[in-house]
């Protein structure tokens, strides 16, 4: 295999172990998930839907973050992009929006409460945007989250 990071089979061996990297990152559920625990740095993270028994959580969605906002007592970065935009109260978004609609949700409010209740997200640190862009496009082709189709 070759080593650099620009050359084709370097970058997948860097892609894969990345993506392995993340999918070891431990499942926080929505509904224990404190502000504090998400990171306000760069990275990639994935929404997971809760499976009854044994069987493993669904990826719904997976997202990526690039930029950090340096206004200071704003949430940014990863800690934004899921406490606040598709887990939080901004509003809807493309994920909720799905959700609500896949689940047939009557409202804002109770696609507020099946997040809490049935879904999960991990994440991954990573400050390197052009890397985040090729894990984000090559965990999507490889898992296939509904949201992301």
């Amino acid at each position: 295999m070759l080593a650099q990071g620009n050359e084709p089979l370097g970058d997948l061996d860097l892609l894969k172990g990345r993506l392995l990297k993340f999918l070891e990152q431990p499942l926080h559920k929505i509904a224990n998930l404190k502000t504090e625990t998400i990171p306000e740095s760069s990275g990639i993270y994935a929404i997971y839907e809760n499976s009854k028994g044994n069987v493993q959580p669904r990826i719904m969605y997976i997202g990526i973050v690039t930029e950090i906002s340096a206004r200071p007592r704003v949430s940014t970065g990863l800690r934004f992009r899921i406490w606040e935009k598709h887990c939080g109260n901004r509003g809807e978004d493309d994920f909720r929006s799905g959700l609500k609609e896949l689940r047939r949700l009557q409202s804002f409010e109770d696609t507020q409460e099946y997040l809490r209740s049935n879904c999960s997200c991990r994440w991954l640190e990573e400050g390197d945007s052009g890397l985040l862009r090729r894990l984000e496009h090559f965990s999507i082709a490889l898992l296939n989250p509904p949201f992301n189709a």
